[in-house]
């Protein structure tokens, strides 16, 4: 699999989700993290990212209203939302808000993080 998007990561350390798993450094050309709504923001003020990655489970400031402060910033920036089950009706906003969602359980984590990484995007940066 050849190695195509720089990365961040957002969730915090309460995820289900494994924020330390292999598949990133096997997917993605590079992958920064951040456990908070604060250092996400820097990151990306600092940073260009090809995909932005929210895990929303863990509901950063309600999730949703993250990921358009996001898009207020880098108004072109692709995003995609893991959503848990408890997420499902945060689902058709974030996509009317042209995020891409996935629902997702932790054991399909590297799975999705793989799907993630042959998406063929249109990056307009």
């Amino acid at each position: 699999m050849t190695k195509k998007y720089k990365v961040l990561f957002i969730t915090e350390e309460k995820s289900m989700l494994d924020s330390n798993s292999k598949v990133f450094n096997e997917v993605f050309i590079t992958t920064d993290k951040a456990s908070n709504e604060d250092e996400a923001l820097a990151l990306i003020d600092e940073n260009t990212y090809d995909i932005v990655i929210n895990d929303v489970s863990v509901d950063i400031s309600n999730g949703t209203s993250f990921m358009k402060k996001i898009k207020e910033i880098q108004k072109k920036q692709e995003i995609v939302a893991l959503a848990s089950l408890n997420d499902e009706g945060k689902l058709a906003e974030m996509v009317d808000e042209g995020i891409h969602a996935f629902l997702i359980t932790p054991k399909e984590f590297n799975h999705a993080l793989e799907a993630i990484a042959q998406m063929e995007l249109v990056l307009q940066k």
